[in-house]
This record gives C-alpha cells, sequence and structure tokens, in this order.
C-alpha cells in the first residue's frame, strides 16, 4: 500500500486528518475511490466511530460531497453555537465534543479566547485560557474544566457547558462535583452515536 501524497490530506492540529475527495467519482455509482494514508497510533473515522491503528492505508469509496475526517482518541474540541459572524451573540453555551479515549488514556486541551475586534492577544493581554481535561478509568469518564486564567472584554462571567461524546454509548449517568443531571435526548450529530449532556 502506498501513502497518497501529502497535498491530498491535512493534519489540523495533531488530533485531526482531514483528506478531501480529490479523485473523479465512477459515473455507475458517483463514487470515488480514496485511499487515505493514517499516521502511526489509534485514529477514529468521524463519520462511523470505526477505529484504526496506523500506520496504514484506509481504502473505500466516498461521494464526492463526503470529506473523510480522522480523529485521535481522546481529542477535546471545543465549539460553539452557530453564528452568522464573530461576536454576534456570547459563546453560551460552550460546547466540548470528547472523542472516546482508551482505558487509562488521559488527554488535555487549553481553551484560547479573546474579543476577537481588538490586537491585545498580540501583547498576551485581554486573553483567557482554560484548561480542559478528558480521563477514562474503566466505565468512567472524568471530563473537568478548569477555572479560567485572564480575562477580555465583553468576556461572559457564566455560562453553560454542553458536553458531546460523539462516536460512543450514551452514559449511564452525568454528574456535575457529585450531583446527577438529566440527560438530554441524543440528537442528530455529524458523528454516529453522538450523546451529550449540559451543565
Amino acid at each position: 500500500m502506498k501513502p497518497i501524497p501529502r497535498r491530498a490530506s491535512t493534519s489540523l492540529q495533531p488530533a485531526f486528518l482531514v483528506a478531501p475527495v480529490v479523485k473523479p467519482v465512477d459515473a455507475a455509482d458517483g463514487l470515488a475511490e480514496q485511499s487515505i494514508w493514517l499516521p502511526k497510533g489509534s485514529w477514529l473515522e468521524q463519520a462511523t466511530g470505526k477505529r484504526f491503528t496506523g500506520p496504514m492505508s484506509v481504502e473505500r469509496p466516498y461521494a464526492i460531497d463526503q470529506v473523510p475526517v480522522f480523529v485521535r482518541p481522546g481529542a477535546i474540541v471545543p465549539e460553539q453555537p452557530a453564528m452568522l459572524h464573530t461576536g454576534q451573540k456570547p459563546v453560551d453555551p460552550l460546547v466540548l465534543e470528547v472523542y472516546p479515549l482508551e482505558d487509562k488514556q488521559r488527554s488535555s486541551y487549553e481553551l484560547y479566547e479573546d474579543s476577537g475586534v481588538s490586537e491585545d492577544y498580540a501583547r498576551n493581554v485581554g486573553t483567557a485560557r482554560t484548561g480542559i481535561t478528558a480521563q477514562q478509568a474503566g466505565d468512567t469518564l472524568t471530563v473537568a474544566k478548569a477555572p479560567v486564567k485572564g480575562s477580555y472584554a465583553g468576556m461572559v462571567g457564566r455560562r453553560a457547558l454542553e458536553l458531546r461524546l460523539p462516536a460512543d454509548w450514551p452514559p449511564a449517568s452525568v454528574s456535575v462535583n457529585g450531583t446527577p443531571l438529566k440527560q438530554l435526548p441524543t440528537r442528530p450529530a455529524r458523528s454516529a452515536g453522538a450523546s451529550m449532556a449540559t451543565a
């Protein structure tokens, strides 16, 4: 198996590998046969939740409108509600997607935020950073959000946190600081088997 040229796939941070379909589709079935080289380590196919161990080549047909995305187990991905432009409304809730971890695996992410309208970030002022960790121990997943360090103009004082677990089974229970939460019904998501809760 031969790796695809580097220009046909893009690594976004160390957690994602994106491989847009770059070959013509077959006239009969409308699919393009794509070969995607996965570097060493564990990977999850975002659309299906299927696990792969690289280095290896994944070969399969894709529709021209599909974008193959592979994610490292334990990736923590912050998101925000849909907006027409940056700053249209506060980022509330803060959405955290946490991809399934291996047993005893720990992952971390530092969320960076600023006002989006000034150049204070260049002087490292007017910024906020929040540490986020996820740890798997048997059947228990613990996600922790550290206190925010720093501040910026227009920063939200308090906000809800929405936790999404794409490509994973819905949790049996969810609690915050020992207090059980009500789980929201699963709603359609980009990833197979996504479940979520809010705090």
